[in-house]
């Protein structure tokens, strides 16, 4: 399997499954959304130390109730930004997805050969002042 980053031995996780038709929302700068739109955390910040594993570093948030996306724009960190909300429907040809907190946020992997640009729908933007 080719991703679209580099990915440590193992990563994916074995437990990560591959999606059928589940729709995702994610938070993006700038619609159309960018290639940079969804780069990993590892991938933008190359040096930074996370308090995760490098696997999960290295994949994307995404969620499957847009409520909780939304909710990630009140934290104290995006303070002052803008943020489009979009939608996207992931099926076993975009990548794989993992459940880590038993709620709404999943890890995605995204294969080489998925392009998010062109398969989202944006559905929101907030804007902070």
């Amino acid at each position: 399997m080719v991703w679209s980053e580099t990915l440590p031995q193992g990563c994916p996780p074995s437990d990560a499954l591959e999606p059928n038709n589940m729709e995702v929302f994610r938070l993006v700068k700038t619609i159309p959304p960018t290639e940079v739109d969804f780069y990993s955390h590892r991938k933008l910040e190359p040096e930074k130390v996370f308090h995760v594993s490098e696997c999960i570093a290295r994949s994307i948030s995404v969620f499957n109730d847009l409520s909780a996306c939304n909710a990630v724009k009140k934290l104290p960190k995006f303070k002052n930004e803008t943020f489009h909300t979009i939608k996207m429907l992931l099926d076993s040809e975009c990548g794989v997805v993992l459940n880590r907190n038993g709620i709404h946020h999943f890890s995605f992997w995204m294969r080489d050969s998925f392009n998010p640009i062109e398969r989202h729908e944006a559905i929101g933007v907030e804007e902070r002042l």
